[in-house]
């Protein structure tokens, strides 16, 4: 068997030290700013797809609104710039209900911030007028503030701000 001896010298490390120290550093330095460079691009990629989430779920409430208006027969629209005096027919009321339901399902989003403030201010303005009519305020205040229908606390505080 043959012995082990000590290798004559500094070792290969001990000679290049200083090299292998500033290529380390050098490496760091570039891993760094590579990561850097890509959390700004994950930042602006997030950004973009929140304003595309919410261009989407603009368009799709508006597409939405605008369907579910068209679709309310013009004498429910009569009957509801009524005075408010007499109640309103089934038919009318199920029309009303389906534009709170609406309503209430846009507050949400708004609460997850899906949609602008813009956007929200003139949904805002619409829906307070809405519930400012005559005929949709009793209804409010027969079906909803007696309890015998339910809605989201949103709505009912949205609806509390109108200053109906």
């Amino acid at each position: 068997m043959s012995e082990v001896r000590p290798l004559a010298g500094p070792s290969w490390y001990q000679r290049n030290k200083g090299w292998v120290s500033l290529s380390l550093d050098v490496l760091t330095a570039g891993g760094t700013i590579v990561s850097a460079v890509a959390l700004v691009l994950a930042a602006l990629q997030i950004a973009d797809a929140e304003r595309t989430l919410r261009a989407g779920t603009q368009y799709q409430i508006s597409k939405d609104h605008d369907e579910l208006l068209a679709s309310i027969p013009q004498r429910v629209w009569d009957g509801l710039q009524s005075n408010g005096t007499k109640s309103l027919d089934p038919e009318s009321e199920r029309h009303v209900l389906r534009i709170l339901s609406f309503a209430s399902s846009v507050l949400e989003q708004k609460e997850v911030d899906l949609v602008t403030s813009e956007f929200w201010e003139s949904f805002r303005r619409n829906l307070c007028g809405f519930l400012r009519l005559p005929s949709v305020a009793s209804l409010w205040r027969q079906k909803i503030e007696t309890g015998q229908l339910e809605f989201s606390d949103e709505l009912v505080a949205f609806k509390g701000n109108c200053k109906i």
